[in-house]
């Protein structure tokens, strides 16, 4: 007669390793540093030193990348901490290759961070795969459908400046490199504004889950009495 077999049980989420989240995360980096040393052409008339644009390569791929795996790479408080302090030496050194004031540049990692924060909170918030891929939808949707925006409003115009006061409102990509420039403040009235609504929702949510679990417990109880 077999013996049954007991598969050990999966583990909590606060018990699980962030190593995973971490080494992905890490890779994506890794890759578009190398893109910059390398002076990989992203374009058919990228300029010759490509290393100039180390930087806005590493933030665009932060601002992306988190936006496409949030639901692995923030799937719990201490995973995302780790994941929002990795983000600074890579921005340093991407400045340094860039030739970026560090000033300049540990604005655009704050911004990043404030992203990456709000995909934290969204995380907490979407529990189901079905959310979560909807929640992957909307970041994307704000992160590179915003670029894509103003990318085509630029084509549509005459060749001018960038107005970065008003051009970093057009999501976090754009908002990102904004800060290398200047310090518009629509850009951060966007982030801010996004990151406390979001914080907001967290709390009625929680709030409501705690709520339920009472009831149920207390629903518990008088069943047996």
């Amino acid at each position: 007669m077999s013996q049954p077999v007991f598969e050990p049980a999966p583990l909590p989420p606060a018990d699980r390793s962030p190593a995973a989240p971490l080494f992905v995360w890490l890779v994506i980096q890794l890759v578009a540093l190398t893109l910059a040393v390398f002076r990989v052409p992203l374009s058919a008339r990228f300029p010759p030193p490509g290393e100039q644009f180390a930087i806005h390569i590493m933030l665009a791929a932060q601002v992306v990348t988190s936006a496409m795996l949030f639901p692995f790479l923030m799937r719990d408080a201490k995973t995302s901490l780790i994941v929002i302090l990795t983000i600074a030496p890579f921005v340093q050194l991407s400045s340094y290759l860039s030739s970026v004031p560090f000033a300049r540049a540990a604005l655009a990692a704050l911004y990043v961070a404030t992203w990456l924060a709000t995909l934290a909170l969204w995380r907490a918030i979407l529990v189901s795969r079905r959310s979560q891929m909807l929640g992957v939808a909307v970041a994307l949707a704000l992160s590179l459908g915003g670029a894509v925006i103003w990318y085509v409003r630029a084509e549509s115009r005459e060749v001018g400046e960038i107005d970065w006061t008003h051009d970093g409102a057009f999501g976090p990509i754009l908002g990102a490199i904004a800060q290398l420039h200047e310090t518009p403040p629509t850009a951060w009235m966007a982030a801010g504004l996004l990151l406390v609504l979001s914080a907001a929702i967290c709390i009625v949510a929680r709030k409501r889950g705690v709520g339920r679990s009472g009831d149920h417990s207390a629903g518990h109880n008088r069943a047996r009495l």
